[in-house]
């Protein structure tokens, strides 16, 4: 896998496609250094905290933007 994690895009998932093979959920989180790899090794994945329901509504356009496909 030489793909750039950074010039992948988001896609809703439709059913049918494997997860990650282990090698594959690593390589992509030596990418992405602030997010973990999941306890099953078949994703990255990252959570973030604020500190109320406003700032939450704040928070969420910026993962809209980022998901956009």
């Amino acid at each position: 896998m030489t793909e750039a994690l950074a010039s992948k895009t988001c896609t809703p998932y439709r059913g049918g496609i494997p997860p990650l093979t282990r090698e594959q959920a690593e390589l992509f989180h030596a990418q992405a250094p602030d997010w973990q790899l999941a306890e099953e090794a078949h994703c990255i994945e990252r959570s973030f905290r604020v500190r109320n329901f406003r700032e939450a509504l704040t928070f969420l356009p910026n993962i809209r933007e980022l998901t956009r496909v």
